[in-house]
């Protein structure tokens, strides 16, 4: 992702807050559908596949986070 110049990197890190709200199977759907496929390299569409997996973390860094 650092690789990336900083206008691409903020439209994928968009489109990864965006695809974090959907449920797995239609996330995948949007990164494979040709909107995508015709904004973002597939490159940048792998990485957004690998960053919704990750965990968010919380706002604050952690420390004062509720427990589930």
């Amino acid at each position: 992702m650092r690789q990336l110049p900083p206008d691409r990197r903020r439209m994928v890190m968009t489109a990864v807050r965006y695809l974090r709200n959907m449920p797995p199977d239609q996330r995948e759907a949007v990164i494979n559908s040709e909107r995508f496929k015709s904004m973002f390299s597939d490159q940048e569409r792998d990485m957004m596949r690998g960053a919704t997996r990750l965990p968010l973390a919380p706002a604050d860094g952690g420390e004062n986070a509720p427990q589930p």
